[in-house]
């Protein structure tokens, strides 16, 4: 799906307002507002809010298509795909934490997807790049275990949520004295665990 540079810059402002203001916290009207444009011309663009946040879902997704591209087609080994893709989900999650979060919320605690079909499109497209690198560590040998790769983005996703939404009791375990340390613990340490761990899987031999 293309969108025009207008309906671009309505899901950057409404991007931003939704991270700061949350989504129920955020109206159409303070959308239009931020954007100096009328009400009228967000429903003619999205329709509502809901198509609107499905906007800047299919928005963000589509340039993790393009990346997970780039990582497949780059001429490195298979456990370096699979290192630089896991580096890039962190970035761009932690990038945004608060969109993410609310993103969570509204499409999957309210089960908002299933009326998302180009959601699940994306989604589907997104993990068969992911299958090819697999299917390629494979194929070289270099994989041993030909893991369900559906479980790779909720491993990746879902132990660094729940690093970030339990930052203080980390930080106190961990012994992280500032945000500046948690950062820096985030982007390193926490990346190699979760590299770690995935390539486990798939190096793994009973």
């Amino acid at each position: 799906m293309d969108f025009n540079d207008k309906q671009i810059e309505i899901i950057d402002i409404a991007e931003q307002l939704f991270a700061l203001q949350g989504y129920d916290g955020t109206s159409v009207r303070d959308i239009a507002s931020k954007a100096n444009i009328n009400v009228a011309m967000i429903s003619y663009y999205f329709g509502s809010k809901e198509k609107l946040l499905e906007a800047i879902l299919i928005y963000k997704m589509s340039g993790t298509k393009l990346e997970l591209k780039s990582v497949l087609d780059k001429n490195i080994s298979p456990l370096q795909k699979i290192d630089e893709l896991i580096a890039y989900y962190i970035k761009k999650i932690y990038s945004n934490v608060a969109l993410y979060q609310i993103m969570h919320t509204e499409i999957m605690h309210k089960k908002r997807e299933a009326h998302m079909p180009e959601i699940s499109k994306i989604k589907k497209q997104n993990l068969a790049y992911i299958q090819a690198i697999v299917d390629e560590g494979f194929l070289q040998g270099v994989f041993k275990n030909k893991i369900d790769t559906a479980v790779i983005p909720s491993m990746i996703i879902g132990t660094f949520m729940y690093f970030v939404n339990n930052k203080h009791h980390m930080m106190d375990i961990l012994q992280l004295q500032n945000d500046t340390a948690f950062n820096h613990y985030v982007e390193n340490q926490l990346v190699q665990h979760i590299q770690q761990s995935v390539k486990g899987l798939l190096l793994y031999t009973t």
